[in-house]
């Protein structure tokens, strides 16, 4: 920063206050305009669009990911009820320093 005298500095500052000010204003005034163009039936529409229409191959629409989904799982279970049970059993292994007969680390003759 320059070295200017205070009285400069806060003059500066107040001129960047008000124009920040204006600015936002007019900003504000636009977005308010903008969302004023859109009708509820407009919006209604674009929600309704984005749940059925799909936008491509790799952007589908909302319903058409969950009807993939729902099928896929549905999928998985057939496939699943195919395996024997046990195939699902998960291996449990329990790593520890302590020996079967209690002795070791934390077994109580460290």
């Amino acid at each position: 920063m320059t070295d200017r005298p205070l009285y400069d500095q806060q003059a500066v500052d107040q001129i960047r206050k008000e124009l920040a000010a204006g600015m936002a204003s007019v900003r504000g005034t636009e977005v308010t305009n903008s969302i004023a163009a859109i009708s509820f039936e407009e919006l209604l529409a674009r929600a309704i669009s984005d749940i059925e229409d799909d936008e491509s191959d790799i952007r589908p629409g909302k319903l058409s990911a969950v009807l993939r989904t729902r099928q896929q799982v549905v999928d998985a279970v057939e496939r699943a009820k195919q395996l024997p049970a046990s195939m699902f059993a998960l291996a449990t292994r329990t790593v520890s320093n302590t020996r079967p007969d209690g002795s070791g680390p934390g077994g109580g003759d460290g």
